[in-house]
């Protein structure tokens, strides 16, 4: 055991590990670490690393084994994932999430060197000292409040760093959807129909109950209008949620309705949409955690969340489509349509993203890891006064 009072500083370098994942890493780390270490995130190419934490798609490639002889003495671990709820570790193999601790804890005092004969500490929760927490509003104002935080300059320098496709929309199109959007959101309790701009009827709904009955197996994006119907066969089992329906159409189609995008406009959820559980869940979660607590404009959604801005701009036109919004949101996106300047980012269909080299914003990163530091802490959290960040989703989602 040490006895001096000075805590060791353990340096890590994060290589090709995806963002979410890092939040998640650099949680795990503090929690554990808290009274043994500062923690210190440094390039791969630091003269003193003393462990490497790497996505395991990349353990053989010669870059990756030349920074790991170049660092005889770092630590490796390398990261995967699951989609199941409990991760675990196998040898230098560490599969996300992990719910127990204990098996990371055990290799970081057996293969940190100045851990070394030590006996690690317990991980369990009535351990832990309690620590002032922030509420997400919290942190989105103390991010907003940073001196060098400029959401005009950002949003100019997303849409030109973002991937832009050349890609062609009718503009009447999305004025079109915008105006079934201003008379769906209102919710009224009447019967519609759906139909294309040939007349031809692609679904019924019914605002009010927030159900549809698909009668078009796909719908492609035209100039549709909302009709008054009244049918006489349509069966409730039958129908779908009108809510999810059009999240989904909105990630596939979001490429017609760029217009109901713009730079200095305020965004704010009323509700949350579940996501499918894809390999764009976890980017639909963090972006909906950052529209909830308060209006934000589009370069706050992308810094704050840390998603990629042509993904975060698909989900938060989806969004729109999906009438979660603000009431004020469908009350301009007429004019929103209006004002749309072609300088935005063009998104078109959700893809997973190629993170293993995107650049991590150090700020974001930092508000990243004040979000999720508590992750192993959330199950005992739940019924306390403030909620941790994915207690705040489960119950949302009731996952």
């Amino acid at each position: 055991m040490n006895n001096d009072n000075t805590k060791k500083v353990l340096r890590i370098a994060l290589v090709a590990v995806r963002p979410a994942d890092q939040v998640m890493l650099k949680g795990y780390l503090r929690l554990l670490m808290r009274l043994e270490a500062d923690l210190e995130w440094v390039s791969a190419n630091h003269e003193a690393v003393d462990l490497f934490m790497i996505n395991s798609e990349f353990q053989q490639a010669d870059s990756v084994q030349h920074l790991i002889s170049a660092k005889p003495d770092a630590a490796v671990l390398y990261i995967t994932r699951t989609d199941a709820e409990n991760g675990y570790l196998t040898g230098s193999l560490l599969t996300l999430p992990m719910k127990d601790l204990d098996p990371l804890n055990r290799w970081l005092y057996a293969n940190l060197k100045f851990l070394s004969g030590q006996t690690p500490a317990k991980t369990q929760q009535n351990d832990i000292a309690p620590q002032k927490r922030q509420s997400l509003d919290e942190l989105i104002a103390s991010r907003q409040n940073q001196p060098n935080s400029n959401p005009t300059q950002n949003t100019a320098q997303l849409a030109n760093t973002a991937t832009t496709a050349t890609t062609a929309f009718d503009k009447s199109i999305a004025i079109a959807f915008a105006k079934i959007l201003n008379r769906l959101y209102k919710k009224e309790d009447n019967l519609f129909s759906l139909n294309d701009k040939n007349g031809t009827l692609l679904a019924y709904i019914q605002p009010k109950q927030q159900r549809i009955w698909q009668i078009q197996p796909k719908f492609t994006a035209s100039e549709w209008t909302l009709n008054v119907a009244n049918p006489t066969d349509l069966n409730p089992a039958q129908s779908q949620d009108l809510v999810q329906f059009f999240w989904q159409f909105g990630l596939k189609n979001a490429k017609h309705y760029q217009p109901f995008i713009n730079a200095t406009n305020q965004y704010h959820i009323k509700s949350w949409v579940k996501p499918e559980n894809n390999s764009q869940r976890h980017n639909a979660l963090k972006v909906q955690c950052v529209l909830e607590p308060r209006p934000v404009n589009l370069a706050e959604v992308i810094q704050l969340s840390g998603v990629d801005a042509k993904v975060a701009t698909v989900m938060v036109i989806a969004l729109i489509l999906s009438g979660v919004m603000d009431n004020s949101v469908y009350d301009s996106l007429e004019k929103t349509v209006a004002e749309f300047h072609k300088d935005m980012p063009a998104p078109e269909t959700v893809a997973p993203v190629q993170t293993a080299h995107m650049p991590t914003n150090q700020t974001t990163a930092s508000l990243q890891q004040e979000i999720k530091a508590e992750l192993p802490q959330q199950a005992k959290e739940e019924n306390s006064g403030m909620k941790g960040f994915l207690s705040r989703l489960r119950s949302k989602l009731g996952i």
